[in-house]
This record gives C-alpha cells, sequence and structure tokens, in this order.
C-alpha cells in the first residue's frame, strides 16, 4: 500500500525549509507542502477533500502561543477523516527563522 504525506506549515520559510528537506537533502519523505497556520486557523473537511486514502498529516507550528485549543481541534477533526491513517506534530520550540 502506498503511503503519502502532506505537510501543514506555518508560513514561506517552513515551507522552503520542508522543501529543501524533501528534494536536496532527501532526508524527510515526499509529499506536499501546505501553508496552513493549525495553531492559528481551523482546518475544513472541504480543504481536505484532494488529499488521498492513507495520507500522513505533518503539522510543523510555533509554540509560542499559550492556547492549543485550536490545535488540539485540527488534531481531532484530522484524525476523524477517514483518508488521514495519522497525524503526525513537529513543534519548533522557537520561531523557525531564528534557529
Amino acid at each position: 500500500m502506498q503511503h503519502y504525506y502532506q505537510y501543514f506549515v506555518e508560513g514561506e520559510t517552513e515551507a522552503k525549509k520542508v522543501q529543501v528537506l524533501k528534494t536536496d537533502f532527501r532526508c524527510i519523505c515526499a509529499g506536499k507542502v501546505r501553508i496552513h497556520n493549525v495553531v492559528e486557523k481551523p482546518l475544513s473537511r472541504g480543504s481536505l477533500a484532494s488529499l488521498r486514502f492513507n495520507t500522513a498529516a505533518i503539522l510543523i507550528f510555533d509554540t509560542d502561543t499559550t492556547d492549543a485549543t485550536l490545535l488540539n481541534e485540527n488534531i481531532t477533526m484530522l484524525n476523524s477523516q477517514p483518508m488521514i491513517n495519522r497525524v503526525v506534530c513537529i513543534p519548533q520550540v522557537q520561531n523557525l527563522e531564528q534557529e
């Protein structure tokens, strides 16, 4: 069975870094990158309609907020979708731009 990967990143800087890790260094799995701050904006079911079955959703986000309510709602919603086989969270201790 083939696996698919969808990266949700906070901004352009994270998108470029994920792209370099995928293509130049080949140290992470190939997949699509979507700029969407999962800590500040809700994901909609409609925005996930284009995902294939057996997709892993990788959430890359800053931990510069103290309210994780929306993040938890997004994780719960992703886990309830039949095309998502797992959700992986990669929190950044500091802003990626400063690391």
